[in-house]
């Protein structure tokens, strides 16, 4: 992963954590459920955003290494790795 891209992604995985110690104190702390939901539905679209980040460089980076044998099982067997990402994201 490119430095800069990198750096993005830290940066936006300590505020995550931040943001989940918050919640944490907020239900610690008794507020309302629906503050408490509205702060982890934010925490699941930063998460969702980091997952694109790193889904997108996968793609640019990994796979064309993978792909340098031109194999169709390598194909194969990278596309089904992808699928599965995908796939895991999604259901997660």
């Amino acid at each position: 992963m490119k430095n800069d891209r990198q750096k993005d992604v830290l940066q936006r995985l300590r505020s995550i954590e931040g943001h989940a110690c918050g919640v944490t104190r907020m239900v610690e702390d008794g507020v309302d459920c629906p503050a408490v939901l509205r702060q982890i539905m934010a925490l699941q679209g930063a998460l969702d955003k980091v997952s694109k980040i790193l889904m997108g460089e996968h793609l640019a980076a990994c796979i064309p290494d993978d792909l340098q044998g031109n194999e169709r099982e390598d194909l194969k067997r990278v596309l089904a790795d992808v699928s599965n990402l995908l796939l895991a994201t999604r259901h997660a």
